[in-house]
């Protein structure tokens, strides 16, 4: 079976999306973007990224996929969601694929006005398959570390190394804002940044840094991921004994087929929130204090319980 027909399978099992769809999307951007492999230059009618996509249900997704005809040619697209969440899901659904450049520059304008959340990513990337071993290593030093401080994240495999997601509700006790124009330094990128530059600098050099900005998408969990050689599933590990046993030919899509044969119903895995039950928010104040990413006083409200 040749690549683009284990990608119809894929994406044709109504548990897979139901996966993508009520765990991932929702009141979030969703993005289509052709893998860099397969870019082109030039010609009208190409074009590598659809934005401002609205999905809710598994119809809506289906909806997208034979839009871009995804399930009937070789046609490969990774599919990303965003960090923020709206309140009303994108004001603007791209139903079309064909917003004018006026609609998608007013989006990108007022959005923010939109946004209850911004989670925060830290991404943690491997130069090629080969060198896997080291992202995987950086990776765990980076749980630990969350680990003693009692943070709160999601753990995933990406395709090429690995992204933890800590939830914006981790820090939503901070007075930081959404606006990416106006008073920068308390903007939450800028914090989230200084994170993650934090992580890089005494943790780990393998952590990405400058990476986070108001319209910043992440790779959706369960969605194929098109590399040269091969396809990968972006998996959320359920278990950290999963992650730490795992090996990332584990996620190649054909292994995932023989892995789950036949896609039973109860498929619907979900992802895990790690430290979830420990986690309050005055262990996130004392961890960004002991960063230097705050100062006294720069808290909403009082965190304790």
């Amino acid at each position: 079976m040749n690549q683009p027909e284990l990608m119809k399978k894929w994406y044709s099992k109504s548990t897979i999306i139901y996966e993508i769809v009520y765990n991932f999307l929702g009141d979030r951007e969703t993005a289509f973007l052709r893998p860099k492999h397969t870019r082109k230059t030039g010609g009208q009618n190409y074009q590598d990224m659809f934005r401002d996509i609205n999905i809710y249900t598994p119809q809506g997704f289906n909806y997208y996929l034979d839009q871009l005809f995804i399930l009937e040619t070789d046609i490969i697209m990774n599919c990303y969601y965003s960090l923020a969440k709206y309140k009303e899901g994108v004001p603007k659904g791209n139903k079309s694929l064909k917003l004018k450049n006026e609609e998608q520059k007013k989006w990108k304008d007022t959005h923010h006005y939109h946004m209850i959340s911004y989670d925060l990513l830290i991404d943690i990337d491997s130069p090629d398959h080969e060198n896997m071993s080291h992202a995987k290593h950086a990776t765990k030093k980076v749980i630990e570390y969350l680990d003693e401080n009692l943070i709160p994240y999601y753990l995933r495999f990406s395709g090429m190394g690995y992204h933890i997601v800590i939830p914006h509700e981790a820090f939503e006790h901070l007075s930081w804002h959404f606006n990416p124009d106006k008073d920068q330094e308390n903007s939450i990128y800028s914090k989230y940044n200084q994170f993650t530059q934090y992580l890089h600098d005494n943790i780990s050099e393998l952590v990405d840094t400058d990476l986070h900005d108001c319209r910043r998408i992440t790779k959706v969990p369960y969605s194929l991921v098109f590399y040269q050689r091969n396809t990968y599933v972006c998996w959320p590990f359920k278990t950290k004994k999963e992650f730490m046993l795992h090996k990332y030919r584990d996620f190649q899509l054909l292994n995932q087929f023989l892995r789950f044969s036949g896609f039973q119903n109860c498929f619907k895995r979900g992802q895990t929130l790690f430290n979830e039950q420990t986690w309050r928010p005055e262990y996130t104040t004392k961890l960004l204090k002991r960063m230097k990413v705050i100062k006294d006083g720069e808290e909403k409200k009082d965190v304790g319980r």
